[in-house]
């Protein structure tokens, strides 16, 4: 799974998605709809959740 920030109206061309919506948080200031996620793979884990540490 790929977990980045960023602008949704462009990464939601390659199959991004809101991090929100597959149960990811961050404790970042920074507004959900810009934490995106990417399933990479078919061996990606299906009930996948928890909070994303991104060093400042």
């Amino acid at each position: 799974m790929i977990i980045l920030i960023g602008d949704p109206a462009y990464y939601n061309h390659y199959g991004f998605e809101q991090a929100s919506q597959l149960g990811i948080i961050t404790n970042l200031e920074i507004p959900a709809t810009y934490i995106l996620a990417k399933r990479i793979g078919k061996n990606d884990i299906e009930d996948f959740s928890g909070t994303a540490s991104i060093p400042v």
